[in-house]
């Protein structure tokens, strides 16, 4: 994930605060598994607003293999609700 950059934010016809961009999917990732996409903002995970990258982070901080998330994404115009299982580094 990258920081959202408001000229982006724009191009993207994101309105909203915060939220982080997710610049690449490895393919067969749990990213990938949840329907994540390149381009995706995220703007909530499990009910906390996502400002930064620090946010999204600390959200993670801990967690092990098989947690699952509810995490609130921009795409194309709207909101969507995505899961994401955690899989094994590496």
């Amino acid at each position: 994930v990258q920081p959202l950059k408001k000229n982006t934010a724009n191009a993207l016809k994101f309105d909203g605060s915060g939220g982080v961009i997710i610049s690449e999917i490895d393919p067969g990732s749990s990213g990938e598994k949840g329907g994540f996409k390149k381009g995706d903002i995220i703007t909530n995970i499990d009910g906390s607003n996502v400002f930064s990258i620090d946010d999204a982070k600390n959200m993670f901080r801990g967690a092990i293999p098989g947690e699952v998330y509810d995490v609130k994404v921009f795409r194309e115009g709207k909101y969507l609700d995505l899961t994401l299982k955690l899989g094994l580094k590496g």
